[in-house]
């Protein structure tokens, strides 16, 4: 059982490198896998978490994700019984939430087959759930805390397959399971003896087809979707009572309404790549309807239900709603469908993230390859604090969907780099699609204007306001301000030229490739653009450490001696002095490179040996946590900070002031995935934005003071009122209606009730006021009434008091 209480996670964090605050996730929540009807809500299962509707105000609500308690957010399966919402996930067991509150899960701990769930049904108080390893059946008894099992059911004592794909249970207590090779039932009362298995498929029944698409059960009548058909019928065991629809093509899913109408769809899910294919025979139907009379009627794409792609039904109150993948929620009133959906981010695979001069943020899916990926290629998010905004190649000018880089110019207008995609399969182009969002103006920029290739892997600008375009196949391009090609070049000796990134540093520019690692050109850009053959310019680390595989990210630190580049790449964490190159590790807190790829924990002639810069020391904590792993984003932050992203275990946070590590993982954060993308920083609201495979995550880390713009003193806060250090608290005092204090020079001075001076406190990280309570000698100070007094500028003060506890 992982999740743990977030208020512990802060305070941990808060006494180990700084306090960071006010996590957010932000996940898909359009993709559905189920919903249910709760009293007057509706739940909804998405593969971004559980999603509230409100029926009766016809709202979206709160969105459970890890955040709030959820074992993950790629939800399943829903089942509701005596007030406890089961919420089975795909990798990580069942959640249990009643009243507001997670209880313990079920998962293998407690004797599930697989933390793989499938589906989720309830019998009074049994709980049947599949698997992709079986049905594990448990029973849910008021008078203990957890379910305990009852029985476990593979291919050895009753099922035809293992992977139960669809479950339903009959009023009449029989348990249909559906898997690719047919349909298995039988009384649930009789489950222990094996021949009261029931086993049909297209060789010893009229099924036709074996594999299970969907189950529905309404009265005495099932209905049961396969790849080949749906059958209808009141008595399964009597094959002359069924009824067979839509033979030849494949129906998911099947519905039975009150009225014993069927309602279907086609197409069959493809769990490898997580959407449902197609049926061709079927052109653009997206829902068909056969009454009982055998009537039939049918809506398409080109009505009022804009998606083919539909996962399931649900009766609300009388009415049909259909549960899409990709398009939310529809509802039928009889004479037409209308769509509900939710605003969210557009999908959960976030490659690059970007924000403008209006802090709005944009995010992106792209995926390096032809291919659409699974969770990702579905175009452009852009948030703007309240609201987000989806760009597509389909609802705007926008060349692609799978855009693999974002880079805000000087007139803040957006450039999206698509990566290369078939263009035959997806209709989608390559290239730059820039935007204006103050006039909506769109311009493209394309190898017919100059570039080397289509594929964009990385835009940035730089101080001169022009952009740096990495093309992968090609070299790097260089736009001027006007959208006039200025320059290009080519990577030294390098006839692969498959180019993922440019950094730009004080004194050398900076060039990552996917196979042949980092080379940089040693001169400023004050002094000219890089030139091709120009060896004697042109530089490799002398380490094939550096020199070869992926780099990932490079960014800068300032420190008192001068640049550090960081490099993030498939072989490590390094650094560059401007003389020396340093490599980061778990065994070796620091290594040097003295020679053709040789690392050694000291540097020889320069520093003493065994220093504690090179080695960790017992109960250190490690980078990435000691796990095997890589970087594959950085960020340097206002405060001296250096965040790295990796590919399987969270952020390590490295403070060089006094080097240490603070690993933030699933485990101990509200982080949505281990596996992090990008990074991006908004100054004026504190505000890290932090991409990762599994949804967008934001946190406050703080505001530099030259991103404080606030001039005026309000009313100020205090809080928590009282205050008990010992607990842990820090006392805070806030600018009323400001995310800030005034900038410059505002103080706080802490008064005792005689009126003597306990502490004259600065401004915090965040440009407010904190105190641990202790006094200016780091002394604990007593139980008693406090007072405070700010002074800011233009002679600006305000007081306050406040109770402090010991």
């Amino acid at each position: 059982m992982k999740r743990i209480s977030l208020i512990p996670i802060i305070l941990l964090i808060s006494t180990m490198i700084f306090a960071i605050r006010n996590w957010k996730a932000y996940t898909n929540t359009t993709h559905i896998y189920d919903v249910i009807q709760t009293n007057n809500e509706l739940k909804i299962a998405s593969w971004g978490g559980v999603l509230i509707y409100d029926i009766e105000n016809d709202s979206f609500g709160k969105t459970y994700t890890n955040l709030d308690g959820l074992l993950e957010n790629d939800i399943r399966s829903l089942d509701y019984n005596s007030n406890m919402l089961l919420i089975g996930t795909k990798n990580m067991g069942i959640s249990r939430l009643k009243n507001n509150k997670f209880k313990m899960p079920i998962f293998t701990t407690i004797g599930l087959l697989s933390n793989n769930i499938n589906k989720i049904v309830h019998k009074d108080s049994l709980i049947f759930i599949s698997t992709n390893k079986g049905l594990s059946v448990f029973t849910d008894d008021p008078a203990f805390h957890f379910p305990f099992l009852e029985h476990n059911y593979a291919m050895e004592n009753g099922l035809s397959e293992n992977d139960i794909t669809s479950l339903k249970i009959s009023d009449n207590n029989y348990l249909y399971c559906g898997s690719s090779v047919g349909l298995d039932y039988v009384n649930i009362d009789s489950m222990n003896t094996i021949t009261a298995w029931h086993h049909l498929n297209s060789n010893n029944s009229p099924l036709p087809g074996n594999r299970i698409s969907s189950i529905s059960i309404r009265n005495n009548k099932i209905a049961i979707g396969t790849d080949n058909g749906v059958i209808v019928t009141d008595d399964i065991c009597n094959y002359t009572q069924w009824r067979i629809y839509e033979l030849g093509k494949k129906v998911f899913p099947v519905y039975l309404d009150n009225e014993e109408d069927l309602w279907l769809s086609y197409g069959i899910w493809d769990e490898a790549l997580l959407t449902i294919d197609n049926d061709e025979n079927v052109g653009n139907i997206a829902v068909k309807m056969i009454s009982n009379d055998n009537s039939e009627s049918s809506w398409s794409t080109d009505s009022t239900l804009t998606t083919t792609l539909i996962m399931g039904f649900l009766e609300v109150n009388g009415q049909i709603c259909a549960y899409s993948w990709g398009n939310g929620l529809f509802f039928f009133s009889g004479e037409e469908w209308q769509n509900k959906k939710p605003n969210c981010i557009i999908s959960n695979a976030i490659i690059s993230i970007a924000i403008d001069n209006d802090k709005v943020v944009w995010v992106s899916d792209g995926y390096f390859g032809l291919e659409t990926s699974i969770k990702g290629t579905r175009g452009v998010s852009c948030f703007d604090g309240e609201q987000w905004e989806i760009l597509t190649a389909e609802n705007s000018p926008l060349s692609s969907d799978n855009i693999f880089s974002i880079e805000v110019d000087s007139k803040n207008r957006i450039w999206f780099g698509a990566w290369q995609s078939d263009a035959e399969v997806t209709g989608w182009m390559d290239g730059i699609s820039i935007y204006d969002k103050k006039t909506n103006n769109w311009d493209h920029f394309t190898k017919d204007n100059g570039l080397y290739t289509n594929l964009i892997s990385q835009i940035i600008m730089d101080d001169y306001g022009r952009m740096w375009v990495s093309t992968y196949d090609g070299g790097v391009n260089i736009i001027d301000k006007n959208d006039s090609l200025l320059y290009k070049f080519k990577l030294y000796n390098d006839n692969e030229q498959k180019v993922l990134l440019t950094f730009i540093g004080e004194n050398q520019i900076f060039f990552g490739s996917c196979y042949k690692g980092l080379q940089y050109w040693n001169d400023s850009i004050d002094n000219g653009f890089p030139i091709t053959d120009m060896s004697e310019n042109w530089i490799k680390p002398q380490s094939v450490d550096i020199t070869s595989g992926t780099i990932y990210a490079v960014t800068s630190h300032e420190t008192f001696f001068g640049e550090e580049i960081w490099v993030a790449a498939a072989k490590g964490l390094f650094m560059f002095d401007g003389q020396y190159w340093f490599k980061y590790g778990t065994i070796h807190k620091k290594q040097v490179l003295i020679s053709n790829n040789t690392w050694v924990p000291q540097e020889i002639d320069e520093y003493p040996y065994n220093t504690p810069e090179y080695w960790y020391v017992e109960g250190q904590e490690r980078l990435y946590g000691s796990i095997p792993t890589y970087p594959t984003a950085l960020f340097v932050d206002p405060f001296n900070s250096i965040w790295i992203g990796t590919e399987s275990n969270g952020i390590t946070l490295y403070n060089p002031d006094n080097d240490k590590y603070t690993n933030l993982t699933m485990n101990n954060s509200p982080l949505l995935s281990n596996k992090i993308t990008s990074f991006a920083y908004e100054p004026h609201s504190g505000t890290l934005y932090i991409g990762t495979n599994d949804g967008l995550n934001s946190v406050e880390i703080g505001i530099p003071e030259n991103a404080n713009t606030q001039t005026k003193l309000n009313n100020t806060k205090v809080y928590p009122n009282p205050f008990y250090p010992d607990n842990g608290d820090i006392l805070t005092i806030e600018n009323v209606s400001s995310k800030t204090m005034p900038r410059g020079n505002s103080y706080c001075n802490i008064y005792d009730l005689s009126g003597m001076l306990v502490t004259k406190l600065k401004k915090d990280q965040f440009q407010q006021f904190s105190w641990n309570g202790k006094n200016n000698a780091e002394k604990n100070c007593a139980t008693g009434i406090y007072f405070y007094v700010i002074s800011a500028l233009n002679g600006q003060t305000s007081t306050g008091s406040f109770v402090l506890i010991r």
